[in-house]
């Protein structure tokens, strides 16, 4: 009888135990749950002159709403991320179509709603999640549908809905350093709700692999990616900068960076002997600040084929997909709102002054730049092109309410092929945002 009594003591004993360490674990995976929505109407409009043809409009505005949310890990080991994004249609207006093979096609398409293959389009949304594993608070393995944001795939945010990738994806901290791995097999740009599978020439599935290195401590940091998808390309990107206070008023930065894209596998035998089957680059830039003042140079080189050679039209990552998704944002310090600077053989300098107004006016900052470029492959009146841009920006992040920013970008680029006519194009970005922390 003490025998039974004692068993029926202990049972109940590691039952309670077993309660209370599922209750842990389940308020645990609660307490460290949370639910953000993020509200942004954008309204996006592009004017185009092309070769003096007269004036040619793509406009679209949205309110997109989205919601994301990220469990905690239970038994501090699994959890999952969740999330649902919308943007609805507010307007819509193109006064031409121009031929998808023409090189405006892209700025015809504002990019901020579903493009249809007749020229409308659409409200549009998309849901993806993934679960991940917590690797021993360090770091997290994801499987699943996600936002990646590193050099060779990356999503900039600059439209109403984010591009996602499906992957495994993980990282792992080792002090000031993050290292991180993704095996990639589908994509899926800012514009639309589908999956396009990454392929080969032959059609073929054929993943792109990443594997990278984020460094940062103080006023120093180092970032290192490589990508790879066989028998198409790989890919190559490094930066690092590092940023020195002078006194309480100056301070200076400076930073370089260099990539490079080529061919492999099949792709790399397949070219021929006058295909060039690598493409590289590089940029340096060098800052300075002053109190609420600051001021940036910088400048980017693409090599590339010249002559009768040919080879990458440009230094962008040309990882390949079914459907023709290619949403990655090109490094370049020179970068700007209409132009990535990217073409072969481009040469491009940027200076950039910023301000710094909450002084005056709590939360609001000003900045401006332009960016001088040539494009030269040798000989020849389609040889030469000069292109030049600049930007004004203004930030407001309106104190009276945490959480709201508005912000209006506008860009004017001239693009003029030697002895021809200049195309002028006009892009103007007005977005307000604001994010609410539900839990």
């Amino acid at each position: 009888m003490k025998v039974a009594i004692k068993s029926a003591l202990s049972l109940a004993i590691v039952a309670a135990v077993a309660a209370s360490s599922v209750q842990a674990d389940h308020q645990q995976f609660v307490d460290d749950s949370s639910l953000n929505i993020h509200l942004r109407n954008h309204l996006k409009q592009t004017n185009l002159a092309p070769d003096g043809a007269g004036h040619i409009l793509a406009r679209q505005w949205a309110q997109a709403i989205r919601a994301d949310f990220e469990s905690g890990y239970y038994a501090n080991i699994i959890g999952f991320d969740l999330s649902a994004h919308y943007a609805i249609k507010a307007d819509n207006r193109r006064n031409i179509n121009i031929a998808q093979d023409s090189e405006f096609a892209d700025l015809s398409n504002p990019g901020l709603l579903q493009e249809r293959a007749d020229g409308r389009a659409d409200s549009f949304g998309k849901a993806f999640g993934a679960i991940k594993i917590n690797l021993a608070d360090r770091g997290v393995l994801k499987y699943g549908r996600m936002v990646l944001n590193n050099p060779l795939i990356n999503a900039d945010d600059e439209d109403a809905l984010p591009g996602t990738a499906e992957a495994i994806y993980a990282d792992f901290g080792i002090g000031d350093a993050r290292i991180y791995g993704a095996h990639v097999t589908r994509i899926s740009d800012a514009d639309q709700p589908g999956y396009d599978n990454f392929i080969d020439d032959n059609g073929r599935n054929e993943a792109v692999d990443l594997i990278g290195i984020d460094y940062r401590k103080e006023d120093m940091g180092v970032r290192i990616a490589y990508g790879r998808q066989d028998n198409v390309t790989q890919s190559f990107y490094a930066d690092a900068d590092y940023a020195m206070p002078i006194n309480d008023m100056v301070s200076v930065s400076f930073g370089a960076q260099y990539g490079e894209n080529g061919l492999v596998g099949a792709a790399a035998r397949d070219a021929g002997p006058q295909y060039k089957d690598n493409i590289r680059w590089y940029g340096l830039k060098a800052g300075m600040g002053y109190g609420n003042l600051s001021l940036d140079l910088s400048m980017v080189d693409v090599g590339g084929a010249t002559g009768d050679n040919q080879g990458f039209e440009t230094a962008d990552v040309g990882w390949q997909n079914r459907g023709g998704q290619n949403d990655i944002a090109f490094q370049g310090y020179t970068a700007a709102l209409i132009n990535d600077f990217s073409s072969a053989n481009q040469q491009s300098v940027q200076a950039r002054v910023g301000y710094d107004l909450s002084d005056m006016v709590a939360g609001l900052d000003v900045a401006a730049l332009y960016v001088r470029s040539d494009i030269d492959r040798g000989a020849g009146a389609e040889a030469a092109v000069d292109i030049n841009e600049y930007n004004l920006m203004v930030n407001y992040a309106v104190p009276m309410l945490e959480g709201l920013n508005i912000s209006m970008v506008h860009g004017v680029s001239t693009v003029k092929p030697n002895q021809e006519i200049k195309t002028t194009i006009k892009d103007t970005r007005v977005m307000a945002t604001y994010d609410l922390i539900a839990f």
